[in-house]
């Protein structure tokens, strides 16, 4: 059976926030957004979908954090959280430090933030600028 361009849009994958908590994150417009809740409530997948917009401004950065590269990069992480959302629609480099390239140039850079130490992490941070920064399981 003959595929036909019809057929191929039909079958779109649209993704959207939930109604509720991922709809009001997501759409948020304050400075500072504290979301918490159940494991698997859709936190992180919200925080995934927050760039979309933004990611069309070519000077758009953002940095999301995790404790560890491991954690970033495990399965199921934010890694392939990116990937399973934005498919071909951005470049996605797996080494570390992750990163998220759109086609406008914007971009996601992923770091870890694995040190207690307050000065080195200073140093780490030190001149960075970054339009959002998410810091995922802040628990951790």
């Amino acid at each position: 059976m003959e595929t036909t361009d019809k057929d191929k849009e039909s079958k779109t994958k649209i993704i959207k926030p939930q109604p509720g908590f991922q709809e009001k994150f997501v759409c948020s417009n304050v400075d500072v957004v504290f979301g918490g809740g159940a494991l698997n409530c859709g936190k992180s997948f919200a925080a995934i979908l927050s760039v979309a917009e933004p990611s069309l401004d070519p000077s758009f950065r953002a940095c999301f954090t995790r404790r560890t590269f491991g954690e970033l990069n495990m399965g199921g992480g934010l890694v392939d959280d990116f990937e399973s959302s934005y498919g071909n629609g951005a470049q996605i480099r797996k080494t570390n430090p992750p990163r998220v390239t759109f086609p406008s140039g914007s971009f996601v850079e992923m770091r870890q933030i694995n040190d207690e130490n307050i000065k080195k992490i200073t140093e780490q941070w030190k001149g960075a600028q970054f339009d959002l920064i998410y810091m995922d399981e802040l628990t951790s």
